[in-house]
């Protein structure tokens, strides 16, 4: 058993035991309670104001279930104008990579879709998984453009550039921006390339990864951040360079089925 397992053992025994019978439900509950956060962005560029993002990360399917009926009804309603998928839809097992897929084939057919990958798309190899080039393949097949260190120029207008996994160390900006002008929105899976990405002259960067912390106490930074930034950027909007940064708490969970006070979103962002 790894440490973060064990630690988040010893976290919800702690949160068992402080709440009693009816707050241990809870700690358990909200993994499949996700709601739809609404936030609103300056564009990164004139063309693309008015636009309407569904950003979704960080799925880990098991198979299909409520996150994912979840996402796959609130893009229904949101009427976005595009959809980011920035990265971990699978996770260890092969039980997800179906429902992954029926996710990805569903919303593609309601609005372009994007997917930039997650370390746990390449990590999945070995646990169940398929090999990463197969795998993007499959995402590809089922309708969404699969962006690794690359760029694509919008219908409206503008540019979107998608990197490849910054947790792995796959990502290369001066590529990804290559022949890029203005200020682009981007994708990435992970908050490890804001800081870069700004500097590249991001308007807007997109990530997950981080999960919110998974599991949030009252008064006190989150305990856990899979990522080098630790608890700089966890989740939310932030400031960074001159490039506004927005961190999805993720739609699914990873290690023990645990959330709290921290439910798993999909995000409507705005740009007006």
């Amino acid at each position: 058993m790894g440490a973060r397992r064990r630690d988040l053992l010893r976290l919800t025994g702690a949160l068992v035991l402080a709440s009693g019978a009816g707050g241990a439900l809870e700690v358990f509950r909200e993994v499949d309670s996700p709601v739809v956060e609404i936030v609103r962005l300056p564009p990164p560029s004139p063309h693309l104001e008015g636009e309407r993002i569904l950003l979704i990360s960080d799925v880990h399917s098991k198979g299909w279930g409520p996150r994912e009926a979840f996402a796959l009804a609130a893009a229904a309603a949101a009427r976005p104008s595009l959809i980011a998928l920035t990265g971990d839809l699978i996770d260890s097992g092969g039980e997800g990579i179906e429902a992954a897929l029926r996710l990805v084939e569903g919303l593609s057919s309601i609005a372009p879709t994007f997917f930039v990958p997650g370390n746990w798309d390449y990590w999945a190899l070995g646990r169940g998984g398929p090999p990463p080039e197969e795998w993007f393949g499959e995402i590809s097949s089922a309708g969404a453009m699969v962006l690794r260190n690359d760029s694509v120029e919008l219908p409206g207008g503008g540019s979107l550039v998608g990197l490849d996994d910054p947790h792995t160390w796959r990502h290369d900006v001066p590529a990804a921006f290559s022949g890029v002008e203005g200020r682009p929105l981007v994708l990435a899976h992970s908050p490890e390339a804001f800081e870069e990405a700004a500097r590249a002259g991001a308007g807007a960067i997109l990530a997950g990864h981080t999960h919110g912390g998974q599991v949030r106490l009252p008064l006190i930074p989150p305990i856990w951040i899979p990522a080098r930034t630790g608890a700089k950027y966890v989740s939310g909007l932030y400031e960074v360079g001159g490039s506004v940064a927005y961190v999805s708490r993720g739609l699914g969970w990873s290690g023990l089925p645990v959330r709290f006070m921290c439910p798993p979103e999909v995000t409507l962002l705005i740009l007006d």
